[in-house]
Formats: structure tokens, C-alpha cells, sequence
């Protein structure tokens, strides 16, 4: 059975709304310091301390992933002017979290020119949390080959992404996956180093830890935060959820929307969409069968289905902040506003009836 001591049971929203007042009324009035230029419209989000760190998120990151910065068919899957539109959108929809990666072809050099400007227009450095990840190697032909959590080259991929997101520092950095035995002492010692050094401002594990790892970082409470994959359909990732929260670890969630297995239809219509396509191959062929049984979100009036799955991941108060990708700036303004959502009535349990039901 799924963990469901946050989540109301009348189908509703009341419990969560109760523990996320409680858990984060402090974290929620922290307020940017941005003078934001009036070229754009934005709004305030929610925001939420990650772990033990003091760092506050707001509580929807966006993604800027591969589709920001690789290539699809031989051409980049997105222009340079089309990601600098997306940043310019999730700022303004209150957006301040933007994660990335150094292996993710030319995403950080375009989420840090889009930021760069940003500031150019009156937003502050200060005003945006920036995390990336770190471990895969470059190869000398340019491609990105296996992991390496060595000192030497960790501290050297490190200082690309910096010169790669034209920032001084690196508010939290992530190892892109890794299991237990990879973590040496070696590893903490430089983590700390670079925060000492204000290099960084915390350190975490991102998507493909395995469950041995992630109970052991929950006993051990060695890392700041941890970003693992939930989301409507990995509802069985809630009792270590739990158990890194209360061990004051900070918890990302990445893959919120669950590669929107839940549409009613897969688009074939461009590259974005064969990009998509390919990412749910990768991370959720086991659940592209069950989306059908969560179609019924696509039906309600209230809310899309989007904004629904992504409110699913917000309710729940171990929960520190809920990352998603889109293409599109109209879809990333719409999602944002699963911030200020309320969950429709009765929504929270049949999303919870169909889990169970596809999960026997």
C-alpha cells in the first residue's frame, strides 16, 4: 500500500493544505529581491527550505534538459531564442529554480546567457537558485562518456559549468546518478571544500540512485538533498520520501509530470515531440501502459492534467520542490500555475484508486 498519511481522503485537499501551512509558512514568505524589469509580467510563487541547507526554492523548477541543448535528427532541437523565451516565461510565471546539467549538450551555456540577461534587465544573481549535475565525462570528440566521481575531474567539470552558466558559484550541484560505493571520502571532502570555498551551496544525488543508496543517505544524512523521480506513477517512492525528510534531507522531484503518460493522445508532429517521445522510452516504458488509467485527468474542468499531476507531487509536505520541461512557453505558464492550485474535489483519491488499481 501507498503511504497516504499527507493526503486527504474525502478526495480533497484539506490534510495537504494542513501540513504544508504548518511545514512551510515560513519558507512561503520569502520574498525575491528582484527589481523585476516591467518588459515583464510576473507573479510570486510559493517557496520552500530545501533540507537542513536554509536554501529556499520555489516550488516548481523548471527543467532545462536536454531538449534545451542537444540535437534531434542532426539540428538542435530548440534555437537559442527559443530557450531564451522559455527562461524569460518561467521567470515571469515566478519561477526562480532552473536545473540542468553539464552533460546536456549546450543547456547550461543557454540557461546561462537567458539568466545573464535577465540580470542585465534588472534581476539580481541573488534572485535565482541554479542547480546542475556533475560525473559524466567529455570525451575528447566532444560526446559525454561514462561517469567519473574522482576529485580531479569533478572539481574540473565543475569549473566548466561555472564559465558554461557565466556565474561564480553554483547554488546546489548534483552527481548525476551514482550508487553507494562511488561516494568516498575523497568525494565529501572536496563537496565541502567547495562550499567552503563558496564555490557551492550545497550538494545532492540526482535521478537513478538506487534504493540501497538512498536508504543508506537517509541513515547516514551525508548529502544536502537528494532529486529522485516522482510522480503519479512512482507513488511507491513516498516512505523514503519520507524518511530523507525527516532525516533533514532536502527532496526534488524530478519527472513530476511523469512524461505526460496520462494524455489522451502522443503527438508525432516535430522534433520536440520525438524528443519526448524517446525520454518516456528511456525512463518510463513500465508506465507507458498504465497512463491509460490516469486519463480521466485529462476530463476535468477545473484544472488541466498537467497542472493536476504536477499538484499531485506539491501535496505532498516532503516535498521540497517539483521540476518539470515543456517546449512551450504557453504550457510552462499554464503549469506554473499549479502553484496557487487547489486540488479538484475527489481528484487526489481516484489518482490514488487508479495507482493502486495498475500497481496489484
Amino acid at each position: 500500500m501507498v503511504p497516504k498519511t499527507f493526503r486527504g481522503h474525502d478526495g480533497g485537499h484539506l490534510l495537504a493544505s494542513v501540513s504544508f501551512v504548518m511545514h512551510h509558512s515560513f519558507a512561503g514568505m520569502r520574498r525575491f529581491s528582484t527589481n523585476a524589469p516591467e518588459s515583464i509580467i510576473f507573479e510570486w510563487m510559493n517557496t520552500r527550505l530545501l533540507g537542513k541547507t536554509g536554501i529556499a526554492l520555489t516550488e516548481l523548477g523548471f527543467g532545462c534538459s536536454g531538449l534545451f541543448g542537444m540535437k534531434v535528427l542532426g539540428k538542435d532541437a530548440l534555437t537559442e531564442e527559443q530557450t531564451t523565451e522559455l527562461i524569460r516565461t518561467a521567470a515571469g510565471s515566478g519561477i526562480r529554480f532552473f536545473d540542468t546539467g553539464f552533460s546536456y549538450g549546450k543547456a547550461e551555456e543557454r540557461l546561462g546567457a537567458a539568466l545573464r540577461a535577465l540580470q542585465a534587465e534588472g534581476f539580481g544573481r541573488e534572485d535565482f537558485v541554479i542547480e546542475t549535475k556533475c560525473g559524466e565525462t567529455l570525451l575528447p570528440d566532444g560526446s559525454y562518456g561514462p561517469t567519473d566521481f574522482s576529485p580531479d575531474w569533478l572539481r574540473r567539470s565543475v569549473e566548466m559549468s561555472l564559465q558554461r552558466l557565466q556565474t561564480d558559484h553554483i547554488d546546489l550541484l548534483a552527481t548525476h546518478g551514482g550508487r553507494r560505493q562511488y561516494f568516498t571520502g575523497e568525494f565529501f571532502a572536496l563537496m565541502e571544500d567547495l562550499k567552503r570555498q563558496g564555490i557551492i551551496r550545497a550538494y545532492g544525488v540526482s535521478s537513478g540512485v538506487d534504493a540501497e543508496t538512498l536508504e543508506w543517505i537517509a541513515a547516514e544524512q551525508n548529502f544536502d538533498y537528494v532529486m529522485l523521480r516522482y510522480n503519479i506513477f512512482t507513488q511507491k517512492q513516498e516512505e523514503v520520501i519520507e524518511k530523507l525528510h525527516d532525516a533533514g534531507v532536502g527532496v526534488l522531484a524530478g519527472a513530476s509530470m511523469g512524461e505526460g503518460l496520462y494524455a489522451n493522445r502522443v503527438k508525432f508532429g516535430n522534433r520536440k515531440d520525438l524528443w519526448y517521445l524517446a525520454r518516456a522510452l528511456v525512463h518510463q516504458r513500465a508506465n507507458m501502459k498504465k497512463g491509460k488509467a490516469f486519463r480521466f485527468m485529462n476530463e476535468c474542468p477545473d484544472a488541466t492534467s498537467n497542472q493536476i499531476a504536477l499538484r499531485f507531487v506539491l501535496d505532498n509536505p516532503n516535498v521540497t520542490a517539483a521540476l518539470f520541461n515543456t517546449a512551450n512557453p504557453a504550457h510552462l505558464r499554464e503549469n506554473a500555475r499549479a502553484s496557487n492550485l487547489t486540488m479538484p474535489l475527489g481528484m487526489t483519491e481516484k489518482i490514488l484508486e487508479a495507482y493502486e488499481a495498475t500497481n496489484k
